[in-house]
């Protein structure tokens, strides 16, 4: 289990993105790290705490960049198909510097595009920005097995946890009497690209 969080275009980002990470840290106890990326119209800015499983090496510190395309991710899940997928990728010249889950989702992104969350098994929850198309992905599984919440008002955060965004001071803490009213519905969708 580890925990993500992210923003963009919210005031004192730095501050709020660790306020966020503290609220997460028992998701993660073995690393923590964020990692900060300019565009043109501003900054995005991503964190995670990890806990190592899979790879308990330095490899698998999160942010993760790949250093061909710039793409930065950070994830939580499991993909239990990765070791097949890295194959595939390898066959296409790909390089791994990680035993990781995390950087197979990372290569295939940059090979697959968002089409590659069709390929992922698992359980899993991500944030990658794409700096070339100016865009920041979000995506889980398709049982919503791992948890990915996010708040959209004059900026845009996202987190693990609920108690993430609130420790952001962005979410107000009052219950959306409206989204419970009778005849109203929601979607869930397993992916959320929006541009910067």
């Amino acid at each position: 289990m580890c925990g993500i969080a992210g923003l963009v275009g919210v005031p004192r980002e730095p501050a709020v993105l660790e306020g966020m990470l503290g609220a997460l840290r028992h998701r993660g106890p073995d690393d923590r790290g964020t990692l900060a990326l300019k565009h043109a119209t501003g900054t995005v800015r991503l964190g995670s705490t990890r806990l190592a499983i899979i790879n308990l090496s330095p490899a698998g510190h999160m942010p993760m960049r790949d250093a061909r395309n710039g793409n930065a991710l950070v994830y939580n899940g499991e993909v239990y198909n990765f070791r097949e997928l890295r194959d595939e990728l390898e066959g296409h010249g790909e390089r791994f510097q990680s035993a990781t889950d995390t950087e197979v989702v990372l290569k295939a992104y940059g090979r697959w595009g968002r089409g590659c969350i069709e390929r992922l098994q698992g359980m899993f929850a991500f944030a990658l920005w794409d700096p070339a198309a100016g865009e920041l992905s979000l995506a889980r599984d398709r049982l919503g097995e791992k948890p990915l919440y996010y708040w959209n008002q004059g900026g845009f955060a996202f987190a693990s946890e609920v108690r993430a965004l609130l420790a952001s001071g962005l979410v107000p803490r009052r219950l959306d009497r409206a989204a419970l009213a009778p005849g109203t519905s929601s979607t869930v969708s397993r992916s959320r690209r929006t541009r910067w």
